[in-house]
């Protein structure tokens, strides 16, 4: 179990961002965990322009085209399993992960859920 950021005094300061990465996976352990590096430290979306392309909202008219760029981008990804994992996991609503859009994901979701409730 994780302690949350910031009900714990630390004398290294630790980035707000740690907070919704400290119960996914590490690469390499130091025993400081905001020190470690997750897969989304090597996610190729990391250090793009335009983060929006992933999240295109509905009033965006260059939608279709923000899409087809997340989606390309994403498979170049070296971590996209992790990635894939990851929206599964948190039930991601909108937007492009690991290359699929949300409703391909809530179908593996729901597929998943259905053969372990089958298997149980």
């Amino acid at each position: 179990m994780s302690t949350p950021v910031g009900s714990h005094k630390l004398r290294d300061p630790v980035p707000a961002e740690v907070g919704r990465h400290v119960d996914l996976p590490t690469i390499g352990y130091s025993g400081r965990p905001w020190l470690d590096k997750t897969w989304e430290d090597y996610a190729a979306c990391r250090s793009i322009d335009n983060p929006d392309i992933f999240l295109p909202s509905k009033a965006d008219p260059d939608r279709t085209e923000h899409s087809k760029q997340a989606r390309a981008l994403c498979g170049t990804c070296t971590v996209q399993e992790a990635c894939e994992e990851a929206a599964i996991a948190r039930g991601e609503q909108y937007g492009t992960w690991a290359g699929r859009g949300a409703t391909s994901l809530k179908a593996t979701r729901s597929k998943r859920l259905a053969a372990a409730t089958r298997d149980a």
